[in-house]
């Protein structure tokens, strides 16, 4: 129910946002058939809709697997850092404290990777909604601006990055706030009555619920590169995030004895490193004519002081 919760408002409003964005097309006329170019159906539209009914070629098996295999790492990149924390804590931790550890980290690595697929929808939907954008606008454009994100394309991947910051937002509060209950239930109420398990568990679940909004927002940024047909670029962030998760779990676990919450604070660290490297390198790719929009710029006074005037 808690799950449920959270996830189904930003489900609403993502479908809000996408009838919204569909009512303000516009219709086509309604006299004729549709594929009729009048005043009120451009060329461009009437070509989109010719071209729609011609099946598109069949990708060869080379392009297939070159398509198919950095997806496959990256959707395995979430299970890759909780693999890491898991060696590094059994590995070293004191004697003794190993079982006690893993069982901790066991429930808590799951439930952190499950509460991130709740989410799932958001990067399904911007895969769909921008590589429709996409289509649209190359078969409209001719020439060297076919290849070019367009306006409408580029939109989309600015209402899926606020959104997934929302939901991650909110997420993250909730699983700060109600982890304990939260993790009582998954584990239940007989490994729920030992403390040297819950706690530990909980305290990585808090730890790592802090990066969530940077693990949903790396999602739906991978999304719309695979909406583009570019598989590798997300892959980057997955491997700067693996590479961090390593070297920072070799410090707060191996070296300086963290435990569990040294390997809460690593994935966390690393989850944000490797969003920041795929904001870096998707912008030319997703956004090149204005940025992602998740920070709003002020206007220049001089350009205020204009709409000012043009009011008056």
């Amino acid at each position: 129910l808690a799950a449920l919760g959270v996830a189904l408002p930003p489900m609403l409003l993502l479908a809000l946002l996408t009838s919204s964005a569909a009512g303000r097309r516009p219709p086509p006329s309604s006299g004729g058939p549709v594929l009729r170019r009048n005043a009120a159906y451009p060329r461009s539209r009437t070509r989109l809709a010719a071209d729609a009914l011609q099946p598109p070629e069949a990708p060869s098996a080379r392009a297939i697997r070159e398509f198919a295999l950095p997806c496959l790492g990256l959707w395995l990149s979430s299970p890759v850092l909780s693999l890491i924390d898991t060696s590094a804590v059994g590995l070293s931790a004191l004697p003794g404290k190993g079982a006690s550890s893993l069982a901790a980290l066991g429930p808590a690595t799951t439930f952190c990777d499950g509460s991130a697929y709740l989410f799932a929808f958001l990067n399904v939907a911007t895969t769909n909604l921008y590589s429709s954008q996409r289509a649209a606008a190359a078969a409209a454009a001719e020439g060297a601006a076919a290849g070019r994100p367009s306006p409408d394309s580029e939109s989309v991947v600015r209402i899926a990055a606020r959104l997934s910051l929302a939901c991650g937002l909110l997420a993250m509060l909730v699983l700060v706030a109600f982890a304990p209950p939260l993790l009582s239930l998954y584990v239940g109420a007989e490994t729920a009555s030992n403390a040297a398990i819950l706690a530990p568990a909980v305290a990585y679940v808090r730890i790592r619920a802090l990066s969530l909004p940077a693990a949903l927002l790396s999602g739906v940024l991978s999304a719309a590169l695979l909406g583009a047909k570019d598989s590798l670029t997300p892959l980057l962030g997955s491997a700067v995030a693996a590479v961090c998760n390593v070297g920072l779990d070799l410090v707060g676990v191996v070296l300086l004895r963290q435990g569990v919450p040294g390997a809460a604070w690593a994935t966390s660290v690393a989850q944000c490193a490797g969003t920041l490297s795929l904001l870096l390198v998707a912008r030319k790719k997703l956004v090149p004519d204005g940025g992602f929009g998740l920070v709003p710029r002020r206007r220049p006074a001089t350009a205020a002081r204009g709409a000012a005037a043009e009011g008056a």
